[in-house]
């Protein structure tokens, strides 16, 4: 997971699809998977954008990753 939302940071499209592709072989739950990496990008882009926030998010993040 972490993979892939390194992919979009570097914006590398390649890296993204390998990431993925790896996940599906490994059969895991893609719908589970996705549900992860939203919540992982919805926690950075509160933190990029509301950095004060950070400290009442610190459950989310122990809780979440």
């Amino acid at each position: 997971m972490n993979d892939f939302i390194s992919a979009i940071a570097e914006k590398n499209l390649e890296k993204g699809i390998e990431a993925i592709q790896k996940a599906s072989a490994e059969n895991l739950d893609m719908k589970l998977y996705f549900k992860l990496i939203i919540q992982k990008f919805r926690v950075a882009i509160i933190l990029r954008y509301a950095p004060k926030l950070k400290s009442e998010m610190a459950g989310d993040l122990s809780e979440g990753t």
